[in-house]
């Protein structure tokens, strides 16, 4: 299913996942899908409605499209993970890191028991500094972690959802 640039795509067996420029970057935003095996996507406005076997799920599309982009090209010397601004924040935050060297790149967020709530990027990314907006409007207030996973290192930092 597409919108303008935004795409909006679902496997048998892996829920649904989200896109802001045809695919080329995704995210899978299936939080509260209580079944992955996705048997059909319905959009209703601004809503995405998502029928699996155990039921119909809801959810508007401001939650699901989030971006990222590249802020810069520079060659860092380190990955790093920066705190995300607001922090507390309600209901979205943006996330900035670097990655310094091309390679396989994940930002996911966990909640503190250790499930996993989101993925923000699961993709290749070239060197340099990215930020990703992450809408927690479905989510309740409390400790999260979001980790990210770029070549062998692997950072997390803790962020607050206060409503």
């Amino acid at each position: 299913m597409s919108i303008d640039s935004n795409l909006i795509a679902a496997t048998e067996d892996s829920g649904i996942f989200s896109s802001t420029n045809y695919g080329k970057n995704r995210t899978s935003p299936n939080t509260g899908l209580t079944s992955r095996t996705v048997n059909s996507l319905l959009l209703l406005g601004s809503e995405l409605y998502v029928g699996t076997n155990s039921g119909v799920w809801r959810r508007p599309l401001s939650e699901l499209i989030t971006s990222i982009k590249q802020t810069s090209s520079d060659l860092p010397d380190n990955s790093t993970l920066h705190q995300n601004y607001p922090n507390p924040f309600n209901p979205s935050t943006t996330i900035r890191f670097v990655v310094n060297e091309k390679g396989f790149t994940s930002l996911k967020v966990y909640d503190i028991l250790g499930r996993e709530i989101a993925t923000l990027v699961e993709q290749q990314l070239s060197a340099g500094t990215y930020e990703v907006t992450f809408n927690a409007s479905s989510l309740s207030s409390g400790v999260y972690i979001y980790r990210l996973q770029s070549g062998q290192k692997s950072m997390g930092k803790r962020m607050v959802i206060t409503k």
